[in-house]
């Protein structure tokens, strides 16, 4: 994530007269009076235009608004809001907001360059252990079918957490939890997918650290994904755990298995 300072000393303008305040003097004051507008660096920028940015940026990082919404722990109705110049997003939510978008807290708000980053998330992987010796006894459709019944009761579990479901690939599963207390919810997640998991061979690891989010692929075929070592380490960490004879394996700060 971008290192913000919210407390370095900028000028802008306040009743006809230059003044220097904080950064984060100057959205709270401004978005107080002015809720239609901000004003920065001594001019006014209205909030339909970094909606628009917003908007913009999402669409070009090919995620939906829901996918945006989770991966700050706030609501779709909310960034829709946004988007739409409603309102701005609350200060806290700027920095990782800008992380996401991949584009600076400045250039967010005055509109300039995007800044390829990278923001602090929890990365969730699944998989079924010795799954390609079973798949092959059976026909296609039937592992199609459980795979299905194993995907949904998951997918399930991180959307109700506020995760973001990231991709299927064969029997694997990845997402991410970022924003507010996502170590929290991502056990929380992990608990739930236990509780509720039809397969008994079902392994799952979870890492956290920096990641990259962004479109992936050629052209009109890439698809938003995550990089990073933290992400690395989740598949490492799954394959382990499988190798093990475990079936949960979580690293957060302290790593455990069960």
């Amino acid at each position: 994530m971008f290192k913000h300072d919210f407390d370095r000393e900028l000028t802008y303008a306040r009743g006809g007269v230059s003044v220097k305040r904080s950064l984060r003097y100057i959205l709270t004051d401004v978005l107080r009076e002015s809720p239609r507008s901000m004003i920065y660096f001594g001019s006014i920028m209205n909030l339909s235009k970094l909606g628009d940015r917003i908007r913009k940026r999402r669409e070009a990082l090919r995620l939906s608004q829901l996918q945006l919404a989770n991966s700050l722990y706030v609501s779709p109705q909310a960034v829709s809001k946004w988007e739409r110049g409603i309102n701005a997003p609350d200060l806290s939510v700027m920095p990782l907001l800008s992380g996401i978008l991949q584009i600076s807290l400045d250039d967010l708000i005055i509109g300039q360059k995007e800044t390829p980053s990278t923001f602090m998330a929890a990365v969730l992987t699944t998989s079924i252990r010795n799954f390609a010796t079973r798949a092959a006894k059976l026909a296609p459709s039937e592992v199609a079918m459980i795979i299905n019944a194993v995907f949904q009761p998951i997918t399930e579990a991180v959307l109700h957490h506020r995760g973001v479901p990231v991709k299927y690939l064969g029997d694997g599963f990845l997402a991410y939890f970022s924003g507010p207390n996502y170590e929290t919810r991502i056990q929380q997640a992990v608990a739930q997918i236990q509780r509720v998991n039809i397969e008994r061979e079902l392994i799952i690891a979870v890492t956290e650290g920096p990641i990259f989010l962004g479109p992936i692929g050629f052209g009109d075929y890439a698809r938003p994904d995550i990089i990073g070592d933290a992400v690395n380490q989740a598949f490492l960490l799954n394959h382990r755990t499988s190798e093990n004879g475990d079936h949960v394996a979580i690293s957060l700060g302290t790593p455990t298995t069960s």
